[in-house]
């Protein structure tokens, strides 16, 4: 029986290898035999799911019932029946669960489907991951993103960056749109000089030198002349990002659309004049 008491301990220091993995991992796994309609679960799956191992005996129906969320279960059911009725052997969808205390939890499930000689489904097998704080981490990066998306809109600020490097350049929609320029169109590299009012270009530009040259923020308010003759006010914030050596590796900046801002100054100051010279009379 030697060969079997070593075959033994290499199967526990697998055990332990793998229970040591999944607690790292917060992992957990299952096997679901199909025709006896068969359970188990991994000492790590009953801890995520916050569950005792001696009172809770799993099965499918518990598990969807009492287990999943009722926001997740309709897809979960489809998830799986879909991948069984194509056939296919792997799968992996992110539910919600609830814990007994009432907790939920965001769940990442790898699930593999095996099939008999005659193409039967026989058993599902798998692992479930707790991914709740970087779940909840990207919805929360997600709506921040979305929320700066409309300030900016409500704004109309646009962003750019200009990578020195690879030579890249990007602009965001918004500032796009305030250039009057296409949202797939590639932008060039003359193109932001090419639309500055020409009264504007000298004064812009040996500013702009100076600030790139010291790697200094950069601050101006200056005019374009888009292609349908419209005339727009902007104010540009830039700043000069350097690398470990000192080098310019990035220019990031936002522009925001003064037009309006301008039109009542220009409004304000012909009505003040006019205010004053009714005065005068």
């Amino acid at each position: 029986i030697s060969k079997r008491i070593e075959i033994e301990k290499k199967l526990l220091q697998i055990t332990k290898e793998l229970t040591t993995a999944q607690d790292v991992a917060r992992l957990g796994s299952f096997t679901y035999f199909i025709k006896k309609n068969k359970v188990s679960w991994s000492d790590k799956l009953y801890e995520i799911y916050g569950l005792e191992k001696n009172s809770f005996i799993p099965t499918k129906e518990k598990f969807l019932n009492e287990v999943v969320h009722p926001e997740s279960r309709k897809m979960v059911i489809n998830k799986v029946n879909s991948v069984i009725a194509n056939k296919r052997k792997k799968t992996d969808y992110v539910h919600k669960i609830t814990t007994p205390d009432g907790k939920e939890k965001w769940i990442q499930a790898i699930i593999k489907i095996s099939y008999d000689k005659n193409n039967k489904e026989t058993m599902i097998y798998g692992t479930s991951q707790d991914v709740t704080e970087l779940y909840t981490t990207r919805l929360h990066l997600e709506k921040s993103e979305q929320r700066l998306k409309m300030t900016q809109e409500i704004a109309k600020l646009g962003t750019w960056e200009e990578n020195h490097k690879t030579g890249k350049i990007y602009w965001s929609p918004i500032l796009r749109d305030i250039f009057g320029l296409d949202k797939k169109s590639k932008i060039k590299q003359n193109i932001f000089w090419q639309m500055i009012y020409t009264e504007d270009v000298e004064w812009m530009k040996n500013t702009w030198e100076i600030a790139e040259k010291e790697k200094t923020p950069y601050t101006g308010t200056f005019r374009i002349n888009k292609k349908n003759g419209d005339i727009k006010h902007l104010t540009e914030h830039a700043e000069f990002i350097k690398d470990s050596q000192g080098n310019l590796l990035k220019t990031i900046g936002t522009v925001i659309d003064m037009t309006e801002l301008h039109q009542y100054q220009e409004e304000l100051r012909k009505l003040t004049s006019h205010i004053q010279k009714v005065q005068e009379e």
